[in-house]
């Protein structure tokens, strides 16, 4: 925006300039004032460039951060996969082993002759 002004008011003193005679004395006004905007707008340009350089760094630390975050959350979704894939083996592990408790119990108190086999094997007397 700045820019812009400082364009239009370039054009207007160029514009005035060649109008006016080099011996009047607004001619020495005019070019002091165009010299000033000219250096204003040098000293813009280069605080653009420094701010466009700022911008660009910024950014770029962006998106290094971005592309370490998607990192983390691969890893972290990796694992969970690994460790939900444990927990089910383990799971199914222990209800194998439920299972096959709970059918022992159910054998062994449905028949009393495996019962009593198992009592005196298991206390002799």
């Amino acid at each position: 925006m700045h820019e812009l002004y400082n364009t239009f008011r370039l054009k207007n003193l160029n514009a005035e300039l060649e109008k006016i005679p080099r011996s009047d004395d607004r001619y020495l006004a005019l070019l002091t004032e165009e010299h000033s905007i000219i250096k204003e707008e040098t000293t813009l340009k280069a605080d653009l460039a420094e701010l466009e350089i700022k911008e660009r760094e910024a950014f770029s630390i962006l998106s290094q951060s971005l592309r370490d975050s998607h990192e983390k959350e691969r890893a972290q979704s990796e694992k969970t996969k690994y460790w939900s894939l444990v927990g089910s083996c383990i799971g199914a592990l222990i209800g194998i082993i439920g299972e096959l408790i709970y059918s022992y119990h159910l054998r062994v108190s449905n028949n009393p002759t495996f019962r009593l086999r198992f009592c005196n094997l298991a206390w002799p007397q």
